[in-house]
């Protein structure tokens, strides 16, 4: 009966692990999180793929420009595109994409960690990940980072099993350079896998085997997605120079030294990055460890903190959101449980019984307190729970459906609202850091009946609506119409 039980429980752990995170992944879809700002702007770039095949924003009716940069690519935008030709558009067809995804990178993430690991390690990984928060907190709205950790899972475990094969299987090298290369089409977050890469192959050089016919086909197929990023989703009219400055400092950052000191700081004194550091820390911890013991560290686990090394130094420079060090977050629980029971492993054997058996308890406590405060903060305590009950996206799409369809609409600066308008007479305006969607002149000359503006930002800047009155307050926004 053991022997049965012991056969069959990575499977029963399988269904319950991907029952469960579906559920997640799926309850009260269209309003946890808040449909927000960022998941807009790219909402409105898969409707307008889906309707003309191309990634265009509308500023005026029948009138769209190509956005100088987008920082989500089409491994994302094409699949929900497709959603919207087949099923119609709206919040809800978007997010069960995301929604896909996030079960494929929960399902990722133990197979990986069970294959490199073993089915405890793998099953103490997926327990971690599916029950992190922010997973669901950013995961399901419409954004890069899921499906960009799914390709990069994707990349690991076939560069894992390259080096199971000493480096001899071709068939190995195409489908890690096809993941790589839809990695980083999918988000430029993902780029600093590409130094992240060459830094572990240099540093591991003596075990790898260079076998240059195959590294050619693994960068051949890592370029042809890249390729297709290219030339889909860059203007021929932006230079390369533009695009890398973009990228590098999208915020256009004044003063370097002062906010990477803020950002910095952040990891003792804020809750989300100092627990995301601590993790970190003992993975670090246990790397350490095992190469003064000599332990092999394999290729896969090597690029992986290599990434989340960049991806903390990359955070330093930008505005201090938690997304920006995300991805390293769920890379460093991918890698955590091995850390805490390697450490274990590196206890001397002269120590005594007893205490041998309080380090070997030691990971278990670690592991399943972490799992208790995750289901807790999922259900009561976190950002995707407060969202839970709330009903806004609801409320938008009934309060739009209802307007006038032959009222022409500007939106100010919001532009997830344009998912909810009931047809394509608006105007916008899209206020970037480094350069502006459209522009307010229409509002300035009276020319939309209606106009929609968040309420602070209307409170800041009345005068450009001299020519409008309040009509309705809905959801934190103002409603005017023309006087």
């Amino acid at each position: 009966m053991q022997s049965i039980t012991q056969k069959y429980l990575p499977y029963i752990f399988f269904l319950l692990l991907i029952s469960s995170s579906s559920f997640l992944s799926t309850f009260n879809i269209t309003e946890s999180p808040p449909f927000w700002y960022d998941e807009g702007y790219f909402h409105q770039i898969a409707v307008n793929l889906s309707r003309t095949g191309d990634f265009v924003i509308q500023t005026a009716p029948g009138e769209f420009v190509r956005p100088l940069l987008i920082s989500t690519g089409y491994p994302l935008l094409y699949p929900v595109s497709v959603v919207f030709t087949l099923f119609g558009e709206g919040v809800l067809q978007a997010r069960l994409v995301m929604a896909f995804f996030l079960v494929s990178l929960v399902t990722a993430s133990f197979l990986l960690s069970q294959k490199l690991f073993g089915f405890k390690i793998g099953a103490a990984t997926g327990l971690l990940i599916a029950s992190f928060p922010p997973l669901y907190g950013h995961g399901k709205s419409l954004l890069g980072e899921i499906p960009g950790l799914f390709f990069l899972l994707l990349f690991i475990f076939f560069i894992y099993k390259i080096e199971q094969s000493q480096y001899r299987k071709g068939f190995h090298y195409l489908f890690a350079g096809l993941a790589a290369g839809l990695c980083v089409s999918t988000k430029p977050l993902f780029i600093l896998l590409l130094p992240a890469f060459f830094l572990a192959v240099i540093l591991k050089r003596k075990s790898v085997v260079f076998h240059w016919n195959l590294i050619a086909l693994g960068i051949i197929f890592f370029l042809i997605p890249v390729v297709v990023w290219l030339v889909t989703q860059f203007d021929v009219t932006s230079s390369p120079l533009e695009i890398f400055s973009y990228y590098a400092d999208p915020y256009v950052v004044v003063n370097f030294w002062e906010l990477a000191v803020k950002n910095t700081l952040r990891f003792f004194t804020e809750a989300s990055p100092a627990y995301f550091f601590s993790l970190f820390l003992v993975w670090t911890f246990s790397l350490l460890v095992r190469i003064c013991l000599k332990h092999t560290i394999t290729l896969a686990e090597s690029i992986s903190f290599l990434y989340a090394l960049f991806i903390v130094f990359a955070y330093l420079r930008l505005e201090g959101w938690y997304r920006y060090f995300f991805t390293a977050n769920i890379i460093t629980l991918l890698f955590f449980p091995h850390a805490l029971f390697s450490l274990l492993e590196a206890v001397p054997e002269k120590h005594t019984r007893r205490a041998r058996s309080v380090f070997r308890f030691a990971p278990i406590v670690v592991v399943a307190s972490l799992f208790f405060v995750h289901a807790y903060k999922l259900q009561a305590d976190s950002f995707v729970a407060r969202s839970y009950n709330d009903t806004k996206t609801a409320e938008l799409n009934n309060y739009f459906r209802d307007l006038n369809p032959d009222k022409t609409i500007f939106v100010y600066d919001i532009p997830q609202i344009v998912a909810f308008l009931p047809h394509d007479r608006y105007y916008q305006v899209i206020l970037f850091e480094r350069k502006t969607i459209g522009d307010a002149q229409p509002v300035l000359l009276g020319i939309p009946d209606m106009v929609v503006v968040g309420a602070n930002v209307y409170e800041e800047n009345n005068s450009t609506f001299t020519l409008y009155k309040t009509r309705d307050y809905v959801e934190g926004m103002v409603i005017l119409e023309k006087i």
